[in-house]
């Protein structure tokens, strides 16, 4: 129900080109990545991948290169359907990977346009497998990107703008990373916090593990209760905007001098990525 298979490339083409240029360095493979994705299916219609799916990619990769395309391009093919399965090795190259998230996301946004949506042990369409393999590529290639936007784009791609589908894809997806994490070790509470309002996969992944190692430390409780004290206190504050005239006690002015000192510096942190430390900062104002 997704259109032919010259479509669906189209779709996968211009969902990969809109990923690359979203990754800050991307490089010169932006040429490379568009080749790979016009050229990924081309071998399901031999009769060689007709016999035999589990040539697919592999297939391909061959062919190419017998036709003389850049050897990139041609390991690119065969690596845009890995991890097959879960544990499975994952794309070499970033090219691969791209086109890889490409056609994943594409086939996700589809379904869940069509009312294909896994439900119980049902699942026809493998789509938590490739929930589970974009996210495996997310985290295993560091790539970060902005799930929203490219999730948006794939939904554009088929001519939609739902918020309701593009939420209910964003949460599908965000449920594969939890389960991901809490087979790891991550408490599914931990899991919740860091996925609430997440949009970078690799963001969330990193932050969870750092928030679990802090969790039995002293200064982590305090942060924590003096959260939990700010929100009970100001639960019907609604404007954000400080005037710095109305202060009257010097407790007040240093308070806030403090918070200013510390939100610079945990700034700093989190725009370097060090979510350690940017955490760890938070405890100046406990």
């Amino acid at each position: 129900q997704l259109g032919n298979m010259w479509e669906r490339v189209m779709r996968i083409t211009g969902l990969a080109q809109f990923i690359t240029e979203s990754i800050p360095n991307n490089g010169d493979f932006l040429d490379v990545v568009k080749r790979i994705s016009i050229l990924s299916k081309t071998d399901l219609m031999t009769h060689m991948v007709s016999e035999f799916p589990n040539l697919s990619g592999i297939m391909g990769r061959e062919y190419s290169l017998l036709q003389g395309e850049d050897m990139r391009v041609a390991q690119g093919i065969s690596d845009h359907y890995l991890p097959r399965f879960s544990g499975d090795d994952l794309p070499k190259n970033i090219e691969g990977a791209i086109v890889g998230l490409a056609d994943r996301f594409d086939l996700i946004s589809g379904s869940f346009i069509k009312g294909l949506i896994p439900s119980g042990s049902q699942d026809p369409y493998a789509l938590r497998r490739a929930a589970l393999g974009a996210v495996a590529i997310i985290t295993g290639k560091n790539i970060e990107i902005s799930l929203n936007r490219v999730i948006s784009k794939s939904l554009e791609l088929y001519g939609q703008k739902d918020a309701k589908i593009l939420n209910l894809i964003i949460d599908f997806i965000k449920q594969r990373l939890k389960n991901v994490l809490i087979s790891e070790g991550i408490k599914y509470d931990l899991c919740d916090a860091v996925l609430q309002s997440a949009d970078d996969l690799i963001s969330a992944y990193c932050k969870a593990f750092i928030i679990s190692k802090s969790a039995g430390e002293d200064w982590f409780k305090e942060i924590v209760h003096t959260q939990d004290r700010i929100t009970r206190i100001a639960k019907n504050f609604e404007s954000v905007k400080i005037d710095e005239k109305y202060f009257i006690e010097s407790a007040e002015k240093d308070m806030y001098e403090s918070y200013l000192n510390t939100k610079n510096i945990y700034m700093d942190y989190m725009n370097k990525k060090d979510y350690g430390k940017a955490l760890y900062a938070l405890k100046n104002l406990t």
